[in-house]
């Protein structure tokens, strides 16, 4: 019981006594307290996982919006300067390339590649 005493008085510590609640009489409403209050805790540690996955894959859509106007730049760069069609295959698949390999473009490296541009 003492071991049971400790750990709700440190919950209780923690949540600084927030709406008062009645301390337990029985070791039942102990363990059900300290239950309630790690379920809380995991619930808290989850959402906020959730959250930042979340922040994640919106960076990564955002990238990769920013990708795909880029290269649909570079396409109409290629049509308007009538490339052939297997070198624009070439170039489509190495910006794929640079997108599978880094999850971005390198905008100076890319650019630097186009003819007078040096």
């Amino acid at each position: 019981m003492n071991y049971i005493t400790v750990i709700e008085f440190n919950n209780f510590q923690q949540s600084n006594h927030l709406g008062d609640l009645p301390t337990p009489r029985t070791k039942s409403e102990y363990v059900f307290l300290i239950m309630q209050l790690v379920f809380g805790l995991f619930l808290f540690a989850s959402m906020s996982v959730l959250g930042h996955v979340a922040n994640i894959v919106t960076n990564v859509s955002a990238a990769r919006k920013e990708f795909q106007a880029k290269l649909d730049a570079v396409k109409t760069y290629m049509r308007m300067r009538r490339v052939p069609d297997h070198i624009q295959t070439k170039v489509i698949r190495w910006f794929d390339y640079l997108w599978m390999t880094q999850k971005s473009s390198d905008e100076e490296r890319s650019v630097g590649c186009l003819p007078g541009n040096s």
